[in-house]
């Protein structure tokens, strides 16, 4: 497992499986998160692909399996994600025969949607 995706986890709380289909989980990220390094010095913005890779991780959690990137559909990212903001993250998850998996997210702050996501993840060992 890479630096980053350990840190994501650390910052991971709350992981809830609904059911089959749906995730959610929470996410605060410090001033010192990796992702952060160079993104910006005095205004700290969440890359969009650490939170690609917070829906990854989250995945991988509820699936006990690694996955890895296999196309990101869709992207929008609609409001800056910066240190400590806590954001909530909701996945719903459709697999198929392949063992793969499409998934659209959506993540939140306490008062608006922070981005909206559809990702195709491919098993790692498949």
């Amino acid at each position: 497992m890479n630096q980053m995706s350990q840190e994501i986890i650390d910052c991971m709380s709350g992981l809830t499986e609904r059911d089959e289909q749906v995730l959610s989980a929470q996410f605060v990220f410090p001033k010192e998160f990796v992702g952060f390094r160079g993104h910006f010095d005095n205004n700290p913005i969440l890359p969009g692909i650490c939170i690609i890779r917070a829906v990854i991780v989250m995945c991988e959690k509820h699936y006990n399996k690694a996955f890895r990137l296999k196309e990101v559909i869709s992207a929008k990212y609609v409001a800056p994600v910066t240190c400590a903001q806590k954001i909530t993250v909701v996945c719903n998850l459709t697999t198929n025969k392949s063992s793969s998996v499409n998934v659209q997210a959506v993540i939140e702050d306490e008062k608006k949607k922070v981005a909206m996501l559809k990702l195709y993840l491919e098993n790692q060992s498949g």
